[in-house]
C-alpha cells in the first residue's frame, strides 16, 4: 500500500471513530464519552460498572429492611444471569426490580423461589410495565363506577387508557396476568388479574 492509499484509508478511519464517538455521546451522554474516550469496549464496560454498584446498593438497602444479616449464597445458575440482566440495565423501574429480586434470591427464607424464569421475565419487562404490574397488586375495583380497569389504573398513573392496555397485554405475553373475561377483537384487556407465577414475583419483590 502505497503512502497516499495509507493517509485515505487513516483518514477514513479518523472520520468513522469521530462518527462512532460522536453517536454514542449522543445516545449515553458525554460525561461517559469523556471519561472512557469510547474507544474499544472501554465505555461499555464502565456503564456495566455503574449499574451493577447501583445494583449492590439497591441490593443492600432492601436486605436492610428486610433485616436480613445472613445471606446464602446463590446457585451459577441463577446468578450469572441474573447480573448479567442487570448489569445491562440502568432504568430505574427495572434496577429496582433487578435488586429486589438479588435480595429475595440472597435471603435464606426466599432464595429457593428464585428461578430463571422470573429473570427471563425482568429482562423482557419494561418501565412501564414494571409500574402497571406492581399496580395491579394493590388495585382495587370500584364496583360503583362503569369505566374499565385500564381507564381507572391510567388516571391513577396519570397516563393514557392505550398506555396500560399496552402494558396488559405484555404483562399477558410474560405469564403474569390473565384476562378477566374475553379481549376483543384486536385482543385488548381491559380487565386483568395476576396468575400464579405473577403473584409469586410479587411475593418475591416486596420488603
Amino acid at each position: 500500500m502505497d503512502q497516499q492509499t495509507t493517509a485515505i484509508a487513516t483518514t477514513l478511519a479518523s472520520q468513522a471513530a469521530e462518527k462512532t464517538s460522536n453517536f454514542i455521546s449522543e445516545v449515553i451522554g458525554d460525561n461517559l464519552k469523556n471519561a472512557v474516550g469510547l474507544m474499544g469496549a472501554d465505555w461499555l464496560l464502565v456503564k456495566r460498572e455503574e449499574n451493577l454498584e447501583q445494583l449492590r446498593r439497591k441490593k443492600d438497602e432492601r436486605l436492610s429492611i428486610r433485616g436480613i444479616a445472613d445471606t446464602v449464597p446463590v446457585s451459577l445458575s441463577i446468578a450469572i444471569p441474573l447480573i448479567r440482566g442487570a448489569a445491562d440495565e440502568s432504568r430505574d423501574e427495572i434496577q429496582d426490580l433487578w435488586a429486589a429480586l438479588l435480595a429475595a434470591a440472597l435471603d435464606p427464607n426466599r432464595g429457593k423461589d428464585v428461578t430463571r424464569f422470573f429473570i427471563d421475565v425482568l429482562q423482557k419487562m419494561e418501565p412501564w410495565d414494571a409500574k402497571v404490574f406492581q399496580a395491579i397488586w394493590t388495585y382495587e375495583p370500584d364496583l360503583n363506577k362503569e369505566d374499565t380497569m385500564a381507564a381507572r389504573m391510567g388516571a391513577s398513573l396519570n397516563s393514557r387508557e392505550s398506555k396500560v392496555l399496552s402494558c396488559f397485554a405484555n404483562l399477558v405475553d410474560l405469564g403474569l396476568v390473565k384476562a378477566r373475561g374475553p379481549g376483543n377483537y384486536f385482543h385488548d384487556y381491559y380487565e386483568v388479574v395476576l396468575t400464579a407465577r405473577g403473584r409469586e414475583l410479587i411475593e418475591l419483590l416486596q420488603d
